[in-house]
């Protein structure tokens, strides 16, 4: 990932908002869950303007997914998100891969960084957003 050296390209929004208004309606709990999936989903390189955003799931499509692959991805993710989105917090990725058609589930549970969790049913449980390849 390509430092730039501006805090706000850290926001995984800032590449989205440069043809208008971007992510900025809805809540913050529905923006960071779009800002995953969208980060998830772009390819590395994708935004000339921020060279360094986005993940390799286009590559993850391709292989076979092997308990070393599997791993990598589960150190990844977390790391990328909390550079991308620091207003997020990822507890746990959960993976499930298909070895037969190799299609495979990547699930962020994750939860808003310094957030008093009022209108949530359950303190305790948190957001989830899962991409598939």
């Amino acid at each position: 990932m390509a430092k730039t050296g501006t805090a706000s390209i850290q926001n995984c929004t800032w590449p989205l908002q440069r043809a208008g208004r971007g992510l900025r309606r809805g809540s913050l709990a529905v923006r960071i869950h779009t800002a995953i999936r969208n980060l998830l989903t772009t390819p590395v390189g994708f935004y000339p303007w921020a060279p360094g955003y986005g993940w390799r799931l286009q590559e993850l499509r391709a292989q076979g997914h092997t308990e070393e692959e599997l791993d990598l991805i589960n150190a990844e993710v977390p790391a990328l998100i909390s550079y991308w989105i620091p207003g997020a917090v990822v507890e746990r990725v959960e993976l499930e891969a298909d070895p037969d058609t190799e299609d495979m589930d990547i699930q962020v549970l994750w939860h808003l960084k310094d957030a008093i969790p009022i209108f949530r049913t359950s303190a305790t449980e948190p957001y989830k957003t899962t991409v598939s390849t």
